[in-house]
């Protein structure tokens, strides 16, 4: 295992991942960096990131794990806890079909615990700001609690993004305000418009 930490930047920083390249980020301790944890600004040309099973992606000054553009490619974060970083657990910017070489992008967010992030900005678990309509962005089974905004999802194109089965925190799952579908009575993280977060795990 590999302690990453206290450095003056970002932990781990890739500028682009591209030409179907496989990047595996696993079994590391990425800590109280002074800027994200890990960020990789583009993902493209059907190549395929896996971030899993790292022990620790905590305390960092930017986001817990920053990705900003995703085209035709494939991301799964899986196994990861993510907490305590001053900006959110998980930023996504933009997941898009692609550009010169359109194909499906698809980012998986699974069996992670987000917990206690965003103390230095709007308290958010995970924050996706653009989901194009071919691409498939799924959030399920994870530990998503103590984030204020469990998952803050800015636009999407085309379908919501599937939240369902997640633990937010209580039985009564996420809060939601939306008048025709939401859970005004929900006691764990917020989630915003774009989602669709029924069912959820009632624990984890």
């Amino acid at each position: 295992m590999n302690n990453i930490t206290s450095n003056s930047g970002h932990g781990i920083y890739f500028d682009e991942v591209t030409d179907g390249s496989l990047l595996t980020i696993s079994e590391n301790e990425i800590t109280e960096n002074s800027e994200n944890g890990i960020y990789i600004e583009e993902i493209n040309g059907a190549s395929t990131v896996n971030i899993t099973d790292n022990s620790a992606i905590s305390q960092n000054g930017g986001n817990g794990i920053r990705i900003d553009d995703t085209y035709n490619s494939t991301v799964l974060m899986d196994g990861n806890l993510i907490d305590g970083n001053d900006d959110a657990g998980i930023f996504v910017g933009d997941a898009e079909e692609g550009i010169e070489e359109v194909g499906v992008s698809t980012v998986t967010v699974t069996n992670n615990m987000i917990t206690d992030n965003g103390e230095e900005t709007e308290t958010t678990g995970i924050h996706i700001n653009w989901v194009d309509a071919g691409t498939d962005v799924t959030v399920n089974f994870n530990s998503i609690t103590g984030n204020g905004f469990g998952l803050l999802v800015d636009e999407v194109e085309g379908e919501n993004v599937d939240a369902t089965n997640n633990w937010w925190g209580h039985t009564t799952g996420p809060l939601n305000l939306n008048e025709e579908s939401g859970n005004p009575d929900g006691e764990g993280d917020e989630v915003s418009d774009n989602v669709d977060f029924n069912p959820w795990l009632a624990t984890f």
